[in-house]
């Protein structure tokens, strides 16, 4: 996992400096833990990310946490799925709604109970003109 670890935050030291400069420690000052046994942040952290990546136009790996299913962004499926399912979904159709090329694997969940993994590429800029060049 160090490994993995290692290899996401070079390529999102090359990929999104954006997100580089809004390290945990810089979020602390700024968002409080809702409860004093849970690690969530309001608003969710994962959001957070994704509205980054989003406007920096860059790839972005998360490992989503915390849907809490008061606050979070069910995407009218919480009847079919249950909520945190359901707010990842809605998520995952968040960056594609944003032209990225979505990827969604699972880790064992004996690392950790949370082990859906959202990952978004966006699209290559589609340049009209170049096809004539």
């Amino acid at each position: 996992m160090k490994i993995l670890a290692g290899k996401a935050r070079a390529a999102a030291n090359r990929h999104c400096p954006e997100l580089i400069a809004s390290r945990r420690k810089s979020l602390r000052r700024h968002y409080q833990p809702r409860r004093a046994h849970c690690r969530c942040w309001e608003p969710a952290l994962t959001d957070r990310v994704l509205t980054k990546a989003i406007a920096a136009r860059a790839r972005v790996v998360v490992l989503p946490c915390c849907q809490d299913a008061r606050t979070g962004d069910q995407g009218g499926m919480g009847g079919w799925l249950d909520p945190p399912l359901a707010i990842d979904v809605t998520r995952a159709a968040r960056l594609r709604a944003h032209d990225y090329a979505v990827h969604t694997q699972r880790i064992p969940q004996a690392i950790t109970a949370k082990n859906r993994l959202l990952m978004g590429e966006p699209a290559p800029a589609h340049d009209p003109g170049a096809a004539g060049r």
